[in-house]
């Protein structure tokens, strides 16, 4: 069970239509997907200018300018949403780096990141983190299974059915 596991994520890894490069995605004024499904709410920080040029968990180079992220469960390579509710602000960012499981913030942006969603000033705010579609939402469920971190929303929406009522009888 557990090789099936590794093997299904590596070849999700390998072939997964969400893992394009996230600044490509980053359009000002591209709404949010309609299909984009939140997976957790909780706050974002970004990374002090210190850490640029330097390697990050992933192995590759943490680049300021680039749009990626830390956290503590996403796979490396995962894209997420990441959206402002107080202006309604949002970015795409790729994770390349992981969060101590102990921290207090959500999700750790990259600078360009925290300027695009107009937080850099304010450091630390809350945020929603979303995937953009039902193919990564199925992806993250068969990745984690039953050891999904309580902190993310993992469930796989169904199609959605139609039910009609029978129509009432004429009481005349």
């Amino acid at each position: 069970m557990k090789m099936k596991k590794i093997a299904l994520f590596l070849f999700l890894l390998c072939f997964s239509p969400f893992l394009r490069p996230a600044a490509a995605l980053n359009d000002p004024g591209t709404p949010l997907p309609a299909h984009a499904f939140k997976i957790q709410e909780g706050t974002a920080s970004f990374y002090a200018k210190k850490f640029h040029l330097k390697k990050t968990a992933s192995g590759e180079v943490y680049d300021m300018h680039g749009f990626t992220a830390a956290h503590k469960f996403l796979p490396f390579g995962t894209e997420v949403l990441v959206l402002n509710p107080a202006n309604g602000q949002q970015v795409r960012v790729t994770i390349n780096d992981r969060l101590p499981r102990k921290s207090a913030h959500s999700i750790d942006l990259s600078r360009a990141a925290a300027e695009a969603l107009d937080m850099v000033r304010d450091g630390v705010i809350s945020v929603e983190i979303r995937v953009p579609g039902n193919r990564e939402m199925q992806f993250l469920e068969a990745l984690f299974g039953e050891d999904r971190p309580e902190e993310l929303r993992i469930r796989v929406y169904e199609q959605a059915i139609s039910i009609q009522r029978p129509s009432l009888i004429n009481k005349n």
